[in-house]
């Protein structure tokens, strides 16, 4: 009665769904025989794979990943079963693929859902990344799944854009997902971080260690070792080597160095009040050690011009017992050549 009832011209997209999620196994053929009418040529009203996909994944089920292939195999059917008939419709909407890459994830069928969500970047998603279109399609079938979506699809999107060479849009996917609250993996920054690095984008792999750093999205060892590989193609990694065993006295563990690398470039682009932010909370998790942070807030207050600040600083550091080293004096010095205190420059010489 239900393969009678299903197979009629007035199939309803929740009658589909129904069938696809009480299916041990939907197979091409099944569904053929199930439905007749569309493997016949019969083309699908509009949005009407997109109707069954919703269904499916607006509702939680105790066995996720069979519903998952079958809606799976149902997608690949009714394309072909489109492209059959010479349909207007003989490919599937941007709507679609984004729906079925969240039902697979909430599966745990990451490889067939990175391969849809690759294509689907493929097929729809812009040259420009400042053009948010696919980013907000992807992130509404979130939403419209309600209470049974879960976050790893919308982390599988920075993954797709990093093996697809794509470090801007990655870096861009994980700014979208942390201002909408939701905040990319570990996994999904290193994956950025990788991909703008083996594609020489060094500019995007400092942003992208900056914002997961601003994130609380502390760096591992994988971390640590691509910002190395970064500053080591750049040219820096001696220099910035040499710069933190200037300020300690002895090597420093290339976490230390990493970060110090960070700060720096910061500085250098005068963005004083956001690196000092910053180096507090490394201070505060333990990532630099305390004479390391005070001697770069102090030369992120000399590079600005602002003495006055520096001295305080500089006090601040004597109080809590951390020397003045050879970099914090060489930063004064400076700041007063630059001021034309020539007097004062020396007396610190």
């Amino acid at each position: 009665l239900a393969s009678a009832l299903l197979s009629t011209a007035a199939t309803t997209p929740q009658q589909i769904a129904h069938y696809l999620a009480h299916q041990p196994r939907a197979t091409w053929e099944a569904l053929s025989a199930t439905f007749p009418a569309a493997a016949g040529g019969a083309p699908a009203p509009h949005g009407h794979a997109d109707a069954v996909l919703l269904s499916l994944a607006r509702h939680p089920h105790a066995s996720p990943e069979p519903v998952a292939k079958n809606a799976l195999t149902f997608f690949h059917w009714s394309a072909a079963a489109a492209a059959a008939a010479s349909s207007s419709q003989s490919s599937h909407s941007l709507r679609s693929y984004c729906l079925l890459v969240h039902l697979l994830s909430r599966a745990a069928l990451f490889r067939d859902a990175s391969v849809l969500l690759e294509s689907a970047i493929a097929k729809y998603s812009p040259a420009s990344s400042s053009d948010s279109s696919f980013r907000d399609a992807f992130f509404a079938a979130y939403e419209d799944s309600g209470t049974a979506a879960t976050t790893r699809g919308l982390h599988l999107l920075v993954h797709a854009y990093a093996r697809l060479r794509h470090p801007v849009e990655a870096l861009e996917a994980c700014r979208y997902l942390a201002q909408r609250g939701i905040l990319p993996s570990q996994s999904a920054f290193n994956s950025a971080l990788q991909s703008a690095q083996r594609s020489g984008a060094f500019g995007v792999a400092w942003q992208v260690f900056e914002l997961m750093t601003h994130k609380r999205v502390y760096a591992n060892q994988s971390t640590v070792e691509l910002v190395v590989g970064v500053l080591s193609r750049e040219g820096k990694l001696a220099r910035t080597a040499a710069l933190v065993e200037r300020i300690h006295g002895t090597k420093c563990a290339p976490g230390i160095v990493a970060h110090v690398a960070l700060a720096l470039r910061m500085i250098e682009e005068v963005r004083v009040e956001q690196v000092i932010l910053l180096l507090k909370r490394m201070l505060q998790k333990n990532i630099l050690l305390d004479e390391i942070a005070y001697s770069l807030i102090m030369h992120a207050y000399c590079h600005a011009g602002d003495l006055k600040s520096a001295f305080e600083q500089r006090d601040d550091m004597v109080r809590r017992g951390c020397r003045l080293n050879a970099f914090v004096y060489t930063c004064l010095i400076g700041a007063h050549c630059c001021e034309g205190s020539m007097d004062k420059a020396v007396h610190f010489l």
